[in-house]
């Protein structure tokens, strides 16, 4: 008689720790934890500078327009790109302001078109998303 109590006790015990961790699980898993791997994944902090550039630089500012931005390399303009600002790394935001043209009209220079402010936060834009390493 003493061995069936002990086998109930075990299968009791049992069946309480299952239920038990089937609970813990359930209730880990609905709180949010991502299923065990972690938090989850935490958006990066917005910089409205560069988002503010980005939307300038693409045509989606209203009131701008799109404008094809090219940037001079000597005597000639070349559009943008990662190539051709490559001459202007580790200078400074006024040095690649000045040097920023409309390819359009390859005569005006964005500076005159956007103004100051609007000119920087696209020359932001272009330093944070090319990692020119720009000077003040």
């Amino acid at each position: 008689m003493m061995l069936n109590i002990k086998r109930f006790d075990l299968v009791v015990v049992k069946a309480v720790m299952a239920v038990s961790l089937f609970l813990f699980y359930s209730l880990a898993s609905a709180s949010g934890s991502g299923g065990g791997f972690g938090a989850p994944r935490q958006a990066a902090p917005a910089d409205p500078n560069y988002d503010y550039g980005k939307a300038i630089y693409s045509g989606r500012q209203k009131g701008i327009g799109r404008i094809k931005y090219c940037v001079a390399n000597g005597q000639e303009k070349i559009k943008v790109k990662k190539s051709s600002l490559k001459a202007y790394k580790g200078r400074t935001y006024q040095e690649l302001m000045a040097n920023l043209y409309d390819c359009n009209k390859p005569e005006e220079q964005i500076l005159s078109r956007l103004g100051n402010d609007n000119t920087y936060y696209v020359v932001y834009y272009l330093n944070k998303r090319y990692r020119l390493g720009l000077r003040r």
